[in-house]
């Protein structure tokens, strides 16, 4: 099977899959084969479990080692679960992704990764996980999450869903997760004073998003180990 970047997909790989699924017939190739999905909290507002949107979206996903392109997603945040609809069947059930089936898959623009490491001792790390940075040095991935909180309005009972990212990152064969730059000054002690100063270089990056201020610090950072090398 060849390798599928999804952020470098060409018509021609995609085209030969569509033909494939088409010849096959995309119900019976065994990714709509899971369990049926049905939602179990009420959501009233913006404050939603999903990944960008609560609605379904184009996106991509290498299920059972085998790649699928146009596919109709939406990613649960909370369970960390990948929800497909039927494009070409408006009638057939809504289906679960058996997730230990699924290496990666692409939504909205974004590419997401299964990952499974232990990141200290009875502390296992496994879920999609987003790759913000793939370096021959370092690899930063981001896990979306959402807490949830009950509410009631009206008598009527329904759930809001609040962001609860968190970093990882791998650099010499380890996992560290990231809290704040002091976690990276204890990373890279020999960058201690450089990080100081990259806190405020990027100042006007942390207050728009974490994501640009931790690529950016460590973008910096691979930059200098280059040097030393």
């Amino acid at each position: 099977m060849p390798i599928i970047s999804f952020g470098q997909e060409t018509n021609q790989i995609e085209n030969y899959y569509n033909w494939f699924d088409n010849a096959i017939g995309k119900t019976n190739s065994g990714i709509y084969k899971g369990i049926e999905y049905f939602e179990k909290y009420r959501m009233l507002n913006e404050k939603h479990k999903f990944f960008i949107n609560p609605n379904f979206t184009k996106g991509s996903v290498v299920f059972d080692e085998q790649p699928f392109f146009n596919l109709d997603l939406k990613y649960d945040l909370f369970e960390d679960q990948l929800i497909l609809r039927q494009v070409n069947a408006p009638n057939s059930p809504t289906i679960l992704l058996d997730k230990n089936r699924i290496s990666r898959f692409s939504i909205g623009g974004h590419d997401f990764q299964k990952v499974e490491f232990e990141l200290k001792k009875e502390l296992k790390i496994n879920g999609f996980y987003e790759l913000l940075i793939n370096n021959d040095i370092l690899k930063l991935y981001k896990k979306y999450h959402k807490r949830i909180l009950k509410r009631t309005n009206n008598n009527i009972q329904y759930f809001e869903f609040i962001d609860q990212n968190s970093y990882i990152l791998f650099y010499n064969n380890l996992y560290y997760q990231i809290y704040n730059l002091n976690r990276l000054s204890r990373i890279f002690p020999e960058f201690k004073n450089q990080i100081k100063s990259l806190e405020s270089k990027y100042k006007s990056l942390k207050k728009e998003t974490p994501d640009k201020y931790l690529k950016a610090v460590l973008e910096d950072i691979i930059f200098s180990i280059q040097n030393q090398n």
